[in-house]
């Protein structure tokens, strides 16, 4: 099997990315080119299993290269990649929004996906905001940690019981 098709495996594999194979095989030559002068051996394509970069006890060249060459950032190739990552991602929304409409409409739910998946990420950020300040709480007194737990719980309320939440919830889909 090439390295070409080694990554288009991997980027459907690991990544979802099921573009056209004009398309696939594009952005598996341009990210191999990318690794490539990034200073990846690409000996193990997918991932970094200590390669001959590394045997001497050298760290992956590919740990900090955009912090040693920042002006490699939004060159050329790494714009054609994101362009064909992006493409890539907006086709995996498009296909998922289709099936959750889809199995609402078995479900005989009427929701706006939109505002639903808003309204799930408000309770996940909220959700977010109250487990680090009940971290933040820790060793106080328990009057103090159970309030805010208490916000935990309310928090995972809010997402249990949001229609996007329910539905992801009874239909096992992301389990």
């Amino acid at each position: 099997m090439s390295k070409i098709d080694e990554m288009i495996r991997e980027n459907r594999q690991e990544y979802g990315i099921d573009l056209p194979e004009d398309e696939a095989r594009e952005l598996a030559e341009l990210q191999l080119k990318d690794l490539e002068r990034k200073g990846c051996t690409l000996e193990h394509i997918g991932e970094c299993r200590g390669c001959s970069a590394t045997k001497d006890g050298s760290e992956c060249p590919l740990c900090d290269w955009e912090k040693r060459h920042p002006e490699y950032a939004n060159d050329e190739l790494a714009m054609k990649i994101k362009a064909l990552e992006n493409k890539a991602r907006d086709q995996f929304k498009a296909e998922i929004r289709a099936k959750v409409t889809s199995e609402f409409k078995k479900l005989k739910v009427d929701v706006d996906l939109t505002e639903a998946a808003r309204a799930l990420e408000t309770a996940a950020r909220d959700m977010i905001e109250a487990a680090r300040e009940f971290e933040e709480v820790e060793g106080q007194s328990d009057e103090v940690q159970l309030k805010a737990l208490a916000k935990v719980n309310e928090a995972l309320d809010k997402i249990r019981h949001s229609k996007l939440g329910f539905f992801l919830e009874r239909t096992k889909w992301f389990a």
